[in-house]
């Protein structure tokens, strides 16, 4: 299968962490927590069973990591065992910036790697959201990689890792209102209701960094923005799905909080 690089046994973490294309991808189905903000993959169910994992393995990140992806990996084999990648808050706003991976067939894959001693992997710096896709990229000064130096790497379903020019830049996560939940509750097997992606994508304008500030200072004009998503939220008449209950409640946990 053509995977877009170059030289597909280049990749890296970061300077001299090798990321090794080896082994069956995670089985683990992502979550896309509201209240952490951030997309889970991994065996943990709370914050103290992340804890657990942390010490069980090694990598990047960790409960008291700042501006860090946090990838767990076994000790024994250096398998990626787990992620909790954060979603930025910045709007990146033209997807053109990921067209080199989405011009490349992804690969299923296991990711390996060969460091017990690891430095910090920066987290990506700016997010897209497009039909039901979101990303998350650090794009930095450079520009997107040609194609041919693109490379999607499956590591779980729906999730993907992208790397450019041999270095780690963010991922991609398929269905992300499929994704949803609360916080550290298991991905909904069900089927979300067809309008759900564009409130997630709503909701995502309304929690951006730009937005952040409207929040924080109980802006009048972003209150009534809140509330009529959280109407828009509860207008269906018939039982609602899982995910959409998620968005709804994490909309109202912020009116309460903001806009007491």
């Amino acid at each position: 299968m053509t995977i877009g690089a170059d030289r597909p046994d280049a990749l890296q973490w970061m300077p001299g962490a090798p990321a090794r294309l080896e082994g069956p991808p995670l089985a683990i189905v992502p979550r896309l927590s509201l209240e952490i903000s951030s997309v889970l993959v991994g065996p943990f169910t709370d914050a103290r069973s992340r804890a657990g994992l942390d010490q069980a393995t090694h990598g990047s990140g960790g409960p008291t990591s700042v501006g860090s992806e946090e990838l767990r990996f076994a000790p024994e084999t250096g398998a990626l065992a787990g992620l909790l990648l954060p979603v930025p808050e910045e709007d990146l706003s033209y997807w053109d910036q990921v067209e080199p991976w989405l011009a490349v067939e992804p690969v299923e894959s296991g990711l390996r790697t060969g460091r017990s001693e690891w430095a910090e992997v920066p987290q990506a710096t700016q997010y897209l959201f497009e039909a039901g896709t979101l990303a998350g990229v650090r794009l930095g000064p450079w520009p997107p990689p040609r194609p041919r130096a693109a490379v999607r790497v499956r590591v779980a379903p729906d999730l993907e890792l992208l790397f450019g020019d041999g270095a780690y830049r963010g991922w991609m996560l398929h269905r992300a209102a499929h994704h949803l939940v609360r916080s550290w509750e298991p991905s909904p097997s069900t089927e979300p209701e067809a309008d759900l992606p564009r409130l997630l994508a709503e909701y995502l304008r309304l929690t951006d960094k730009h937005s952040r500030r409207l929040l924080v200072g109980a802006d009048p004009a972003h209150r009534g923005r809140m509330e009529a998503l959280r109407r828009r939220l509860a207008s269906k008449k018939e039982a609602a799905s899982p995910q959409r209950e998620a968005l709804r409640g994490r909309v109202e946990d912020l009116l309460a909080r903001y806009f007491p």
